[in-house]
């Protein structure tokens, strides 16, 4: 059972992808997350990539971001549920497509992001490139904040334009917290 741990929406139930094709954060780490970047936000914008339930981006929702953007390929109707029935319908954005078409996309509209979180498969290897494209395609506001997911015995990636500040190790999870400079 995932939740909402903290803000407006604190201890409502979301529905989770069925099957192995995600992994959903779950809430251990996720507060984990949270207690790392800070509790609560004033950021405009979020925007969460391999989204699967949405949980981190509307777990940023609870806690103050505005408006929030939620990338998947496979996930979408769950998202739709779960922001559907917290009534945040009109402070999200969902794209169905991999993170290269939804970028390209955020990109030509001119969107920028001051919280982003990207939890990738661990098995796909995509994580770095999913970094690197971010700041190649200016998606990032000056000083966001960029949480990432990985497996514990991967290497941090090393992207130019991200510092990592924080490293973090929850059973086969790693966190890894960049500010973008």
């Amino acid at each position: 059972m995932l939740r909402v741990i903290a803000g407006d929406y604190k201890g409502r139930i979301l529905k989770t992808p069925k099957g192995r094709s995600t992994r959903p954060t779950g809430d251990r780490v996720k507060e984990a997350i949270f207690s790392m970047i800070g509790p609560y936000f004033t950021q405009e914008s979020c925007l969460d990539v391999f989204a699967g339930s949405g949980a981190l981006g509307i777990e940023a929702l609870s806690r103050g971001v505005q408006y929030a953007t939620f990338i998947d390929k496979e996930s979408v109707a769950i998202i739709n549920e779960n922001v559907s029935n917290l009534r945040l319908t009109d402070r999200v954005t969902i794209f169905r497509m991999n993170f290269k078409q939804a970028f390209m996309h955020l990109h030509e509209q001119g969107a920028m992001f001051d919280l982003v979180f990207a939890d990738p498969p661990y098995s796909a290897l995509l994580l770095s490139s999913c970094l690197d494209a971010l700041v190649q395609l200016t998606l990032l506001a000056p000083q966001a904040l960029v949480i990432a997911e990985m497996h514990s015995e991967s290497a941090t990636p090393d992207i130019p334009g991200l510092l990592c500040s924080k490293e973090a190790i929850y059973g086969i999870t790693k966190i890894a917290v960049f500010r973008f400079a």
